[in-house]
């Protein structure tokens, strides 16, 4: 009798993963130890734990894959009654988005970028012969499919490709769905749209959900049960109502008690008020149309977005100027902009009043790349996959100068990384790893302006408020000027100066922290605070 007939969706028996290391003498500690887990089918199963924790790697031995330079050993994974190890890689293909389905933590690498999003449909639908259709599944999760269809990856924020994931997920009806960092890329009201769409889909389609996320809002919210990991193992597995209000292990204790707290402030504020002499970045009636062009049955289709619709913003010398919005709604493009990836359709921009930002990065001088650092949402996308963190931090070097090894080891010890990390390559990071070395090499520049594109939505919360705290740390003593975007309203509020709160591309709320939390004016930041203080 398999165990989908007693009543199990998932058995892990003794699972455990580790590096798949060749070289003699090398000892690396499992990712994975000695996991069992048994879930019932129908059950909502949500998994907790710090970057590292091994809640990833969990869920792809679910799907019968541990991914690549690991192995499985002592190990037997059940995924509605099929041992997913004991297959062939075709069977096992096969079984995938069928029986199991992952949406993946890392969406930009999850969408091929020269296919439409109609054309990922298409080939699963023919393949999967499901009544569901591209339009109906898209508008499900939230979006409007008859023009998404038409659009490419690339033309979407990063909440719209996670949504678009979600459906793909969909499309064969699994019987298993696993969710990993599902709302990492969505402020808190589309978070809180998806997450009905996933309850009503739980409701309707019956699946097992597994759910892996450290924000334990999203926890509470979903799952029916919670499994906390820590260092590879299963610290806590419990009811979630018990896990939340009365932790029985320390580790689930410190992740309640790290979570962000809109009330909470976490520094005192640079000034009250700034003058003009304090301005760093200066953008007024800036204005950004994104264009795309598409070959459809010979008819070029030329489309385009106004990412950013006449914004008008200082950003003062020494302060954390926080920026809040829906996905879309031009938070990264402001950050791409003064960076100079972005070329601005109209409107000035400018650093220090007289240097013109409107110049492209390919255009910019060595000494004005260095002054402005962007760390980007997906790390995966900007670190070079082929070389190990210590060429990342340092590329142009071919030195192995004591001096500068120790400098790069106080580099990744400042985001919270060990020195052995310098030899490993991104593959063997977790998501929050790859996110704290982006935020090294930023920093290696020393740069005057530090642009932070959700450099936290990948972390759970203790790794969170460490990060926050190493960003605070350098504030405090290099005084940079940093520009930090997160749909976490609780977050920017806890270590900004000021606010400026973004929708649709315009700028419709700016002021201090105290005023836009304590006394907003848009309809949008208030609905924004209401969400985040009912968490």
């Amino acid at each position: 009798m398999s165990q989908i007939d007693n009543g199990l969706a998932i058995v892990l028996d003794g699972l455990t993963v580790s590096v798949d290391s060749k070289r003699e003498g090398d000892i690396v500690a499992p990712i994975l130890q000695g996991i069992e887990l048994s879930v019932s089918v129908g059950t909502r199963l949500g998994v907790v734990g710090e970057s590292g924790s091994g809640k990833s790697t969990l869920l792809r031995a679910i799907t019968g894959s541990v991914g690549r330079g690991l192995l499985a050993t002592s190990s037997r994974s059940q995924t509605a009654g099929r041992d997913m190890f004991a297959l062939s890689e075709p069977q096992r293909r096969e079984l995938l988005g069928k029986v199991v389905a992952l949406v993946p933590q890392n969406v930009g690498q999850s969408l091929t970028p020269h296919l439409t999003i109609g054309a990922h449909f298409r080939d699963i639908l023919a393949l999967s012969g499901s009544a569901n259709s591209a339009v109906a599944l898209l508008n499900e999760v939230g979006l409007d499919g008859e023009t998404m269809q038409a659009r490419f990856p690339y033309e979407l924020s990063g909440g719209e490709q996670q949504r678009v994931l979600i459906a793909l997920a969909l499309v064969r009806d699994p019987q298993v769905l696993l969710l990993d960092e599902p709302t990492s890329a969505l402020d808190v009201g589309i978070a809180d749209e998806i997450l009905t769409l996933i309850e009503q889909a739980h409701d309707r389609r019956r699946f097992t959900l597994v759910c892996v996320s450290h924000d334990l809002g999203v926890i509470d919210r979903v799952a029916q049960r919670i499994v906390v990991m820590h260092h590879g193992k299963i610290v806590e597995d419990g009811d979630a109502q018990q896990v939340m209000s009365r932790p029985a292990h320390s580790y689930s204790a410190q992740l309640l008690a790290s979570a962000p707290n809109l009330g909470v402030r976490h520094r005192s504020r640079v000034k009250n008020t700034f003058s003009e002499t304090d301005v760093l970045i200066s953008a007024v009636d800036l204005t950004v149309i994104r264009s795309s062009t598409s070959i459809k049955r010979a008819q070029v289709a030329k489309r385009s977005t106004t990412a950013l619709a006449g914004v008008t913003l200082d950003i003062y010398r020494g302060e954390i100027l926080g920026v809040i919005g829906e996905s879309g709604s031009g938070k990264s493009t402001l950050l791409k902009t003064i960076c100079g990836l972005l070329t601005p359709h109209s409107g000035s921009l400018t650093l220090a009043k007289d240097v013109d930002l409107l110049v492209p990065t390919s255009q910019r001088s060595a000494d004005l790349l260095r002054r402005i650092q962007m760390v980007f949402q997906n790390p995966d996308d900007s670190l070079n996959p082929a070389h190990q963190v210590r060429r990342i931090l340092r590329p142009e070097a071919r030195r192995t100068s004591p001096v500068v090894e120790g400098e790069l080891a106080a580099l990744l010890e400042s985001v919270g990384l060990e020195a052995k990390f310098l030899d490993r390559r991104p593959a063997q990071l977790s998501g929050g790893e790859t996110q704290r070395v982006a935020i090294a090499r930023a920093l290696a520049c020393q740069p005057d302006l530090l642009l932070l594109d959700e450099v936290t939505s990948a972390l759970d919360v203790t790794v969170q408020a460490e990060v926050l705290a190493t960003l605070l740390d350098i504030h405090r003593r290099l005084g940079t000027t940093m520009l930090f975007v997160s749909h976490d309203i609780a977050v920017v509020s806890s270590i900004a100066d000021r606010i400026a709160v973004l929708r649709h591309g315009q700028l419709v709320e700016v002021g201090s922290v105290d005023d836009v939390i304590d006394r907003p004016v848009d309809q949008y930041t208030k609905r924004l605070i209401s969400l985040a203080q009912a968490r």
